[in-house]
């Protein structure tokens, strides 16, 4: 009688395949739920368009007749319009000083209001993020109220007109580049309906776009 002898190495080599296998079914499940998990990076906000325009405005006679101001750069929305200013353009270089070129501009636009009395504008700053920013918090403070006083000046009235200074906060562009700064020093003049107005420009914050 033959004694058939076990062969061990054969078991084994068994055994490890069927684990081999159980451990690639797992990295097939494994990878596409790790992909699942992942978040997109947050996108930047782009910078601002002229004319651009998500829908009708209630306010798109007098969109229309800013957008035809100089330098002017106009974003519509349904409830509301933003007029954006390039801050080299109305303010002579690091101070809140404005300049003579600037005026006729802001004559123009003071000019658009005065029509328009049922509305109430909101003017908001902002710097680059070059030096400290205790410095561009005050520079953009100071030259959101030098566009404010220039408006009020121009028959707006007071009680309809608020200013705020955001310093480097809420860039348009990549502070990296020249041309990128040059998009973030700005001024933004938000204008609104009365009903509107109540709720919307009491904190003179942005509102995401």
């Amino acid at each position: 009688m033959k004694v058939r002898h076990s062969q061990p190495w054969r078991r084994s080599q068994g055994v490890g395949c069927r684990r081999l296998r159980a451990v690639a079914l797992g990295l097939a499940f494994a990878v596409p739920l790790a992909c699942q998990t992942q978040t997109a990076a947050p996108v930047p906000p782009t910078a601002p368009a002229a004319s651009a325009e998500t829908s009708p405005s209630v306010l798109e006679p007098q969109a229309t007749q800013i957008a035809a101001i100089p330098g002017a750069q106009v974003q519509r929305e349904s409830d509301r319009v933003v007029v954006f200013f390039a801050g080299d353009e109305l303010f002579e270089s690091g101070t809140a000083t404005v300049t003579s070129a600037a005026s006729p501009r802001l004559r123009d636009f003071a000019q658009v209001i005065r029509s328009t009395p049922d509305v109430r504008l909101a003017v908001r700053g902002y710097t680059d993020a070059q030096g400290s920013e205790s410095f561009n918090l005050t520079l953009s403070e100071d030259r959101a109220d030098a566009v404010r006083k220039y408006l009020v000046g121009e028959g707006i009235e007071p009680g309809h007109i608020s200013a705020a200074g955001f310093g480097p906060q809420f860039p348009v562009a990549s502070n990296d580049t020249p041309e990128g700064r040059r998009m973030n020093r700005r001024i933004e003049i938000e204008l609104r309906p009365v009903p509107a107005a109540s709720a919307g420009l009491q904190s003179g914050a942005p509102e995401s776009r």
